[in-house]
């Protein structure tokens, strides 16, 4: 006989939010005040440079509900250290990278073309059969809170469509 176990696992925590549509409004009206733009190499459009702990603070209170879940879900205080949104205009995308290695790292999927390419998650280790780079997506994004450990790694291909893919991200440190 053959016992098959788990010896490491990697959480993703998928939050749904409540009344999305009036969420969304007051999310877009936040970031009215803060312009995404494209500078030096990057590839896609963002304002993280510009966003304040106003703003943060704003961000909070607007997903207070789903943060409160996610503290009882994780029996331990959160706290929103940065926010800021990005948008993938056609032929814009994102290289590999993480957020560091504490805490997890959010997404929310405000506009999303029919055909758009989705956020992939790198497994931090070669499969042990093949030696290749393992990589998944979450296919269930619309009006959810994805949530993944901070360290790991994580692209988008190009945007080939007309129509913007605009996510909003953040990070969060567990106290």
């Amino acid at each position: 006989m053959i016992k098959n176990e788990i010896l490491f696992k990697i959480p993703v925590l998928i939050i749904d939010i409540d009344n999305w549509k009036i969420k969304k409004n007051k999310l877009l009206k936040l970031l009215k005040n803060y312009p995404e733009e494209k500078t030096g190499l990057l590839n896609f459009f963002t304002n993280k440079s510009i966003i304040d702990v106003d703003c943060i603070t704003k961000f909070s209170q607007i997903f207070k509900k789903e943060f409160e879940e996610l503290t009882q879900f994780l029996k331990t205080s959160i706290n929103i250290k940065s926010v800021w949104s990005v948008s993938y205009k056609q032929n814009n995308f994102q290289t590999v990278h993480n957020h560091g290695a504490l805490g997890f790292t959010g997404i929310i999927y405000l506009d999303l073309p029919k055909t758009y390419p989705p956020t992939y998650f790198v497994q931090p280790w070669n499969n042990f059969i093949t030696n290749n780079t393992d990589y998944v997506k979450i296919d269930d994004v619309n009006e959810k809170i994805i949530l993944v450990p901070s360290f790991v790694n994580h692209f988008s291909n190009p945007n080939l469509t007309k129509k913007a893919k605009r996510i909003v991200s953040f990070d969060l440190d567990i106290l």
